[in-house]
């Protein structure tokens, strides 16, 4: 079915009029005659049925229909403008600019970084890391990677895997410390988190069958990629998903003491703009990114070492 919408050029009559409130001004802004925006809204009227301005000696002021109409239309004009803007500016430009999460820059998205490069050389990957989610309307970054719901209102967010968290410590933790032998032998060492995650260490010893626990030794940082590298310089034991720390598990920075994992529903998105839709290099990394996630399972990537516990 052909859509019901009005001539584009009535549109922006319309719109310039009701926003400068004078046929005059609008036309002037749109480089036609005044004469012209009154030809472009009567034809309007005219397609609608109704009524849109009260015609004065020297101004114009909206119908209550008009009043109504305006601010939908004004969204869909801006949108249209900020789309097309994005779409010039990316045709000439090779830079795709992502803000990301600290924890998932320096821990999974980096180390992959040349693996991109190879096999997208025209495309640049220009980092910006931070915790804050992006307003797209007044930034140049193209794309977000973001933990959370994925319930961002007016944003497109794609969910890239869900979080599931355990415990990781260095492996010289145990070195100075005697080992734990069960879940609530952690109790006794300095636990380590995120400002915005405390509540994980908690319901990670409900998991492992201790419920309405409040650990002792809690010291949280301000992101959790500050709480990791606590860890790996062995200060205490902290909680992340096995996908982040692979890199560290495999070079014997990290280990699991239990396999003992929890959901702390929620996860890692990507997050765009609609307008983000027309270029084609978040298309591509969009691609590239499930294809990694993929490739990761097809090979198996190796497991946290444990300590041969699974309880």
């Amino acid at each position: 079915m052909a859509r019901r919408i009005p001539p584009l050029n009535q549109l922006r009559a319309f719109e310039a009029a009701a926003r400068r409130e004078s046929f005059r001004r609008a036309g002037d802004e749109l480089g036609v005659t005044h004469a012209a925006i009154s030809h472009q809204v009567k034809a309007l009227e005219a397609f609608l049925g109704v009524k849109l301005f009260n015609r004065m000696t020297r101004a114009v002021s909206l119908t209550k229909e008009a009043a109504a109409y305006y601010p939908i239309l004004r969204n869909a004009l801006d949108s249209i403008e900020d789309g097309t803007v994005r779409l010039l500016r990316h045709k000439e430009t090779k830079t795709l600019k992502i803000s990301v999460v600290p924890t998932l820059a320096t821990r999974w998205l980096i180390p992959r970084m040349s693996r991109f490069n190879t096999v997208n050389p025209d495309i640049v990957l220009q980092l910006d890391v931070g915790i804050e989610l992006v307003n797209f309307d007044c930034s140049d970054v193209d794309l977000a990677i973001r933990h959370g719901s994925g319930d961002w209102e007016g944003l497109i967010a794609h969910r890239l895997f869900p979080e599931e968290i355990l415990p990781v410590c260095s492996p010289s933790l145990f070195k100075k410390y005697r080992e734990p032998k069960e879940p609530a032998d952690l109790l006794e060492f300095t636990l380590l988190g995120a400002n915005a995650r405390k509540c994980e260490w908690p319901r990670w010893f409900e998991a492992a069958g201790m419920k309405n626990i409040e650990p002792p030794h809690v010291l949280h940082y301000p992101t959790q990629a500050l709480a990791l590298d606590a860890a790996v310089g062995g200060l205490g034991i902290a909680l992340a998903d096995p996908i982040l720390v692979t890199d560290d598990v495999t070079n014997a920075r990290l280990q699991c003491p239990f396999n003992i994992k929890v959901s702390n529903l929620k996860g890692y998105h990507l997050v765009y703009a609609k307008s983000a839709i027309l270029d084609p290099k978040v298309t591509v990394f969009h691609a590239w990114l499930k294809d990694e996630l993929v490739a990761k399972s097809a090979a198996n990537e190796p497991a946290p070492a444990m300590l041969n516990r699974e309880n």
